[in-house]
């Protein structure tokens, strides 16, 4: 069994809980902004340059603006 010969600081350790904690709330946040009613949430979390693409059937556009009305147009809105 091999060792660790340089261990992490604590200081270097609490850096990476920091982070993995800030990525876990903003993975909460995503999903239940992807599952929600209300879209400006998820509109705010993507970046206006974005450039995406439906693959099955091939269409696609730029900015969060026409992602959010694609999303909206084939129903992808949570309808409670």
């Amino acid at each position: 069994m091999q060792t660790n010969l340089n261990p992490v600081s604590e200081t270097d350790l609490q850096v990476r809980i920091q982070r993995i904690q800030g990525n876990l709330q903003m993975m909460q946040r995503y999903f239940d902004a992807l599952f929600g009613k209300d879209l400006n949430p998820l509109l705010e979390m993507i970046d206006d340059a974005i450039e995406w693409l439906v693959v099955p059937t091939g269409n696609g556009g730029q900015s969060s603006y026409a992602f959010g009305l694609m999303r909206v147009a084939r129903g992808w809105c949570r309808s409670e």
